[in-house]
């Protein structure tokens, strides 16, 4: 039985600037020449129960060089920061 699940990324706009959670182009942590990629993403199931589980908005976090470094980033992946509202 197949699970029904929502993006976060697709839910809240398709953000073109969220699209990607590995960008080599960007990213100097990473080596390897290949594509920018949405690797990481956040999945959900709405509930049609008591509570209302809606998705708002999403950003990336870590996309900030590290303070000490020109060209350091704290991590290959930018992490996904998802908000979301809950109704009772």
């Amino acid at each position: 039985m197949p699970i029904d699940l929502d993006d976060l990324w697709r839910k809240t706009g398709e953000q073109i600037e969220t699209i990607y959670t590995f960008d080599p182009e960007i990213n100097g942590n990473i080596t390897e020449k290949i594509n920018p990629q949405r690797s990481d993403r956040i999945f959900f199931q709405t509930t049609t129960t008591k509570s209302s589980f809606q998705p708002v908005h999403m950003e990336l976090e870590g996309v900030q060089r590290i303070k000490t470094s020109d060209h350091l980033y704290p991590s290959s992946h930018w992490a996904i920061h998802g908000y979301f509202q809950l109704d009772d």
